[in-house]
Parts: C-alpha cells; structure tokens; sequence
C-alpha cells in the first residue's frame, strides 16, 4: 500500500463505498434490525455519514477537475458518442478499440492515465 494522496484517496473511497453496500445489502440490514437499539441508531447514523463522506469525495475529485473537463467538453462529448456507437452497434472489435483509444486520449489530456 502506498500513502500517496491519489492512492489514499482511491482505498478511503473503495472502503466507504463497500461499507455502504454492505450496509445497505438485505444481509446487512437483517444484521442491524437485530442489533440492540444503539447499534441500530450508529448504524442508521454510519450509513447516512458514508453517503455524504463518498459524496464529498467524488465531489472534491469533479472540484479538482472541473475547469479542464470544461475545456475539453466537445471533444469529451464527441468521443463518448464516437465510443457509444460503436458499442451499441458491437459488430466488430475495432470500432470499439479505436472508440476507446479515441474517449481515452481526451481523457489522458485531463488525468494522468497510468
């Protein structure tokens, strides 16, 4: 594991987010019907502070983003319709290859793409 901000972004994110689907699955929710009544209340209170903690931080992502996927709106939009097309119509692997090269190479104008 590493403490790099982008990786300890990314496992805080994957952790909540696996929190609240566990939380929230039918197991999950037997698990907290059957617990005592404070438990229930933390659990009530834990799922609704993880929506919002994994909401705040995809928000900060957009945040940090925002002004270049602006600028890189046409081409964003014409390479998810290029890619979609090819998709919808799945005849063939290149279209789809060279619609995927296409949406990534705009996207690696906005993100680094490891």
């Amino acid at each position: 594991m590493s403490d790099d901000p982008a990786t300890l972004l990314g496992d805080t994110e994957a952790a909540l987010v696996e929190a609240d689907r566990k939380l929230n699955s039918a197991a999950g929710l037997l698990l907290i019907q059957a617990a005592p009544p404070a438990d229930r209340a933390r659990a009530g209170q834990a799922m609704v502070d993880t929506g919002l903690a994994i909401q705040a931080l995809r928000r900060a992502q957009l945040d940090a983003i925002a002004g270049q996927l602006a600028a890189d709106a046409a081409a964003l939009r014409l390479a998810i319709g290029d890619l979609n097309k090819a998709l919808a119509s799945f005849k063939a692997v290149k279209p789809v290859l060279d619609g995927v090269a296409k949406l990534l190479g705009v996207v690696a104008r906005i993100v680094t793409l490891v």
